[in-house]
């Protein structure tokens, strides 16, 4: 299955920690905590970006058992299996929502992006595919995570408009081509410390609307209405 592919990006995952590639010293631990949820989620499987998660909470909990533990708990939450299983339905809901959020909050830069023919939204899935560890420096990443546990799903759409609003300065200078290149690629170099970043994504507002429509969203699964995942414990 999709185990396969695992080896392809350990070295690549966090490349410049230089802690899990062949011979980095959590190497073998992160292979073994992507091909343990493989077998757990066998409906999900290994997608890309999936392994800076797994480096996260490796790095954070220090062995490949509570690792894993956490990370099965995170990607069986509703936003993760529709995003890793591409539920067309569900993903295009979240999407909206992120724009709903986003043209409310930034809305010169939104009809620039527009008017690049540039989509916001394909950039926040990039960033979701990987909880924004990809994009992010470690802490700032610890930093949402932190407030994504304790308030839910929503505070992800606020982090993601946030980002924005801290690029927006320079982003309503670029063309097509330089925005892609910096909202596609690591932003630790474009962005302030990480508190000052928290504290823009503290001032996004969610609009009535996606509320609502957050509200509907949260109801649904892939799995039908009802469907859940039991959660792990750590022993």
């Amino acid at each position: 299955g999709s185990a396969v592919f695992v080896g392809m990006d350990l070295a690549r995952t966090m490349s410049e920690l230089r802690l899990f590639g062949p011979a980095g010293p959590y190497g073998k631990e992160l292979r073994d905590v992507l091909e343990a949820f493989c077998f757990y989620r066998p409906d999900v499987g290994y997608v890309q970006g999936m392994s800076f998660q797994a480096a996260v909470m490796l790095i954070h909990c220090g062995d490949a058992g509570s690792a894993f533990v956490c990370l099965a708990n995170v990607l069986s939450r509703p936003l993760f299996v529709a995003m890793y299983r591409n539920d067309p339905t569900l993903l295009a809901l979240r999407l909206e929502l992120f724009d709903l959020v986003f043209r409310a909050n930034c809305p010169a830069l939104a009809r620039h992006l527009e008017a690049l023919e540039t989509q916001a939204r394909t950039c926040v899935l990039a960033w979701l595919r990987s909880f924004f560890a990809k994009p992010l420096p470690l802490a700032l990443t610890a930093l949402v995570w932190d407030r994504y546990f304790v308030e839910g799903e929503l505070f992800i759409y606020r982090a993601a408009v946030g980002i924005f609003k801290v690029l927006s300065g320079r982003l309503l200078e670029m063309d097509q081509e330089r925005a892609l290149g910096l909202l596609l690629g690591r932003l630790g170099a474009h962005l302030p410390d990480g508190p000052a970043v928290i504290e823009v994504m503290n001032m996004v507002k969610v609009p009535d609307k996606a509320q609502v429509l957050f509200d509907q969203v949260s109801k649904l699964r892939c799995d039908g209405p009802v469907y859940e995942q039991p959660p792990l414990l750590l022993s």
